[in-house]
């Protein structure tokens, strides 16, 4: 179960901007 951002970063990226 790995970080969301190590993960997918692009992930954490759009939910900070959302």
């Amino acid at each position: 179960m790995a970080p969301p951002s190590t993960r997918e970063p692009r992930v954490l990226s759009a939910d900070q901007r959302n």
